[in-house]
Order: C-alpha cells, then structure tokens, then sequence
C-alpha cells in the first residue's frame, strides 16, 4: 500500500515538496515525508467533497423526487386529502427554500441534509400529518390576513399592464 501511495506521489509530482528544504520541519513536526502530507490533504479534500455531492444528491432524491412523485400518483386519484396534503408539501417546500440560507449555514450542509430529509419525511407521514397542521396553524393565518390586499395590488397590476400590451 505504501509503495502505491508513493508511486501516486511521483505520479502527482509531489515528491518534489521533499527536496524543499523550507519544509523539513514538517517530518520533525508531523512525522510525514511534506509529499505524504501534501497527498493526505488532497484525498481528504476529495472525499470532503464527494460527501457533500452525495447529500445534494440524498437531498434531491428525498425532497424532490419522492414528493414529486407521489403528487403526480395523487393527482390521479380520487382522494381529495392527498391532493391537500401534497399541496400543502409543495406550499411549506417554497417557503423553506426562501428561507434555506438561514439554516444551511449555522448547520453546514452535512447537518443541513440530515434535518432536511428527515423534516420531509415528517411533513409527508400520513401519521403525523406535520404539513398540514404547519399550514393550518402558521402559514394559513399569515396568508389570509394578507389575502385581500394582495389579491387588490395583483388585480392593478394587472390592469396597467394590459393597457401596455
């Protein structure tokens, strides 16, 4: 193993970071050849970022496509509590996704996957019915306080730019 690891060294021309005398005092310091060092950083900043690939894709996958997909299946069923219940998913994903920075961040995106996937599951879990009651409790009643004057504002929009065209 360590013969394939400093033929990788060689092949990435790190081996030269060990004829620089300005860094001796890494293998004092470290116990590592400044090569061996130079290539651990590398691997461990690929496997850094493939990590956070592989959670924008895990969050893809469970917050895009799994809901998407059983709202089209929704869509074409007679239930109107699906249909309720995968709008109000649809309406609570919008308003996360305006506020996302404020949570992605302070979690970093690792964290950030985890309680995004397991809010969604929550949200989507026919006992729980965690969207519907978010809606109906916090949503719902700051909307429709709002309704009438943005329906008003829409409606004259609307007005002057028909005018225009």
């Amino acid at each position: 193993m360590a013969d394939q690891i400093d033929q990788l060294i060689k092949l990435l021309k790190l081996d030269l970071l060990d004829s620089n005398n300005s860094l001796s005092f890494v293998k004092e310091k470290v116990g590592l050849r400044p090569s061996q060092l130079a290539f651990a950083i590398i691997v461990f900043l690929l496997i850094i970022i493939i990590i956070a690939q592989a959670s924008t894709i895990v969050l893809a996958i469970a917050c895009y496509l799994i809901p998407a997909y059983f709202t089209v299946i929704s869509l074409g069923d007679r239930n109107h509590d699906n249909d309720v219940k995968y709008s109000t998913y649809w309406v609570l994903f919008m308003v996360l996704e305006i506020f996302e920075f404020l949570f992605r961040w302070p979690l970093g995106l690792t964290l950030y996957t985890f309680v995004r996937v397991a809010f969604t599951v929550a949200m989507l879990h026919p006992q729980l019915q965690l969207a519907q009651t978010l809606y109906y409790k916090v949503i719902s009643p700051y909307v429709m306080g709002y309704e009438v004057p943005l329906d008003v504002k829409i409606q004259q929009i609307v007005h002057q730019n028909s005018e225009k065209f």
